[in-house]
């Protein structure tokens, strides 16, 4: 992704999770750098819901709570890719 697309990409995580871009502006920056690689995407997803290391407190609610809708619009997203529209799924039918 080129320096433009970065921060387009970081402008709009920034307005879809004002909290956490507020209060955790890496994890916003981390996101747009991974965002168009699947695997590191949702590992660093993981790590960041699910993972609960020693000594981490974990994100308040807020925070929690825009990370979870950004996970799911992401796995939609991938969802959507793969499967391409209607039109062209039902192509062999056609």
């Amino acid at each position: 992704m080129d320096n433009e697309s970065d921060a387009s990409l970081t402008a709009l995580l920034e307005r879809a999770a004002p909290h956490t871009a507020a209060r955790f502006p890496h994890v916003i920056r981390r996101l747009a750098g991974t965002w168009a690689d699947p695997e590191a995407c949702r590992a660093f997803f993981h790590s960041l819901l699910v993972d609960v290391s020693p000594g981490q407190q974990g994100f308040p609610l807020d925070v929690m709570l825009e990370l979870m809708h950004l996970s799911e619009h992401y796995e939609i997203g991938l969802s959507n890719d793969r499967e391409g529209d209607a039109w062209s799924a039902n192509e062999p039918m056609l």
